[in-house]
């Protein structure tokens, strides 16, 4: 379920929740690293008027549900212990943009700066290659630029 809205004309929220039951079919076994519910909050807030018009700033939280894991996702051998499931945990994110038009220009000018797991959360697992979960790397820091015609 998703949820889109704007407070006002500067700011919109968005929404969204999963809860997902995602079973083998012949064994009724959870499926490994699919968490049981999801729920993400984002708000992004627009200037559009005054001398720092153009500006915008974004926060949002992701929060995860526990993962199952099998011998496979936990360490790949069949005789693995159980590993238990991947714990629940939340993420925190936060962008920050500039979109600038000089007067009477057909370009206008983007900027903007992401930060990914803004806490620089270490305890926190994505899925990674051949069903296995890994470590996040931690904080991540993403500048943007872009030109539109």
């Amino acid at each position: 379920m998703s949820l889109n809205g704007r407070v006002n004309d500067g700011w919109l929220v968005v929404a969204s929740f999963a809860n997902t039951d995602a079973r083998d079919d012949r064994t009724g076994t959870a499926i490994a690293l699919v968490p049981k519910n999801r729920l993400t909050l984002f708000n992004r807030f627009n200037v559009g008027h005054g001398p720092l018009k153009g500006l915008n700033l974004g926060f949002g939280a992701i929060f995860t549900g526990s993962r199952p894991l099998t011998a496979t996702s936990a360490r790949g051998a069949a005789t693995a212990p159980n590993w238990g499931p991947l714990p629940a945990a939340w993420r925190f994110d936060a962008t920050l943009g500039y979109k600038y038009r000089p007067a009477q220009s057909r370009f206008s000018y983007d900027f903007g700066l992401n930060i990914t797991n803004l806490f620089d959360r270490t305890d926190l697992y994505y899925l990674a290659a051949w069903d296995r979960a890994t470590i996040d790397p931690g904080r991540t820091i993403r500048f943007t630029t872009g030109v539109r015609f």
